[in-house]
């Protein structure tokens, strides 16, 4: 990574910490990236941060809009969402993937951290929401956000990270070092919701 690069980042960091901060969902300085990662987020000019409240406007919604049904959300419901899960402190993680030429999201996942009795009252992991805009994909971004949110997961004291995926998308978790485990079951309560909808990762 060139000194030019690593100034510019550092300006751009500390501008984000100056102006944005209370607007982040969680400290930004969490997610440690590696240099393999450095060096992608050089090339195509992105940047991997918490989400913020200026993701509404930023396109979060099409990117997820991708993954599943997103609904109606207004601008206050999202503020709101994002204030409720700040509040539990230590628990919500989500993190995006903005575009610096268009100023766009192109890219989030979420790492919710359930708190047990079991095990001596350990923290669990749980990986959801991953997905990548789809004329971004083949730039190693998927892997980036599933490995940011396990290191914060395992920052954060989990003993381990457990998520649901397709059979399709098995084979891209494996090489993530997550192993098939189980099945995975659902109930849906919403009447409006399809019974047998199948919930697909968008690498």
């Amino acid at each position: 990574i060139n000194a030019e690069y690593g100034d510019q980042l550092k300006f751009f960091f500390l501008a984000m910490a100056a102006t944005s901060e209370q607007n982040s969902l969680f400290l930004n300085n969490l997610i440690k990236l590696n240099n393999e990662q450095l060096e992608l987020q050089q090339r195509f000019n992105f940047i991997v941060r918490s989400i913020e409240l200026t993701d509404f406007e930023k396109g979060i919604f099409n990117v997820l809009g991708q993954l599943t049904e997103v609904g109606q959300v207004s601008k206050p419901k999202f503020i709101q969402t994002l204030q409720n899960w700040k509040q539990a402190l230590d628990h919500y993680f989500v993190i995006v993937i903005e575009d610096l030429n268009t100023n766009m999201i192109i890219g989030c996942g979420s790492l919710f951290i359930e708190k047990k009795l079991i095990r001596g009252c350990a923290k669990c992991g749980h990986i959801e929401d991953i997905v990548v805009d789809s004329n971004q994909r083949g730039k190693q971004l998927g892997k980036i956000i599933i490995e940011v949110l396990k290191q914060i997961a395992s920052d954060q004291g989990c003993y381990k990270v457990i998520l649901d995926c397709s059979e399709k998308n098995a084979s891209f978790y494996e090489k993530c070092n997550f192993k098939k485990k189980e099945i995975q079951m659902v109930l849906y309560f919403n009447q409006n919701q399809p019974q047998n909808q199948q919930i697909q990762a968008k690498l």
